[in-house]
């Protein structure tokens, strides 16, 4: 069995506002949803591993 770590956790920092950058909205999805759509794309029998930050701010 495949697996896939997103690791998803940083603050986002540099790119600015309120929301971490994986939340921020692009075309109407978060870009965390960007990435994994892509990603199962890709591997679609993999399993997907998503970590992210355990609080928001």
């Amino acid at each position: 069995m495949d697996y896939l770590i997103v690791v998803a956790g940083g603050k986002g920092l540099r790119m600015g506002g309120d929301v971490p950058k994986q939340f921020q909205l692009l075309g109407g999805l978060p870009i965390l949803m960007h990435t994994l759509n892509r990603m199962k794309e890709a591997a679609p029998e993999a399993t997907l591993i998503l970590v992210l930050p355990e609080q928001l701010q």
